[in-house]
């Protein structure tokens, strides 16, 4: 029991650290954001700049149909006929993500 208690105590932080950057490497920047970059170098003495390269991070389109539901409770249901057809309407509100 003992022996568990001190994987389980040693495996715990290192899963804390790995989820962790897993959380970082998913968070969405905001639209708009200007992203500058610039490389350095150091010869000798002498220092060299590259050009200055800028990107700016687009909207992310999120298209949401309603009603929603999930496989155990759809949004909506329809009974037809083999060979039938069922028409379900949904609307399509399209969240496009834009903070400038």
């Amino acid at each position: 029991m003992r022996e568990k208690v001190k994987r389980l105590i040693t495996i715990t932080p290192i899963l804390g650290v790995i989820v962790g950057f897993f959380t970082f490497a998913f968070a969405m920047t905001p639209a708009g954001t200007v992203i500058r970059n610039q490389a350095t170098a150091l010869v000798g003495n002498e220092r060299y700049l590259s050009n200055v390269v800028e990107t700016v991070v687009r909207p992310l389109c999120l298209p949401s149909l309603t009603p929603n539901g999930t496989p155990t409770t759809p949004g909506q249901e329809a009974g037809i006929s083999p060979g039938g057809y069922a028409y379900l309407p949904y609307q399509d509100f399209t969240h496009i993500s834009v903070s400038w």
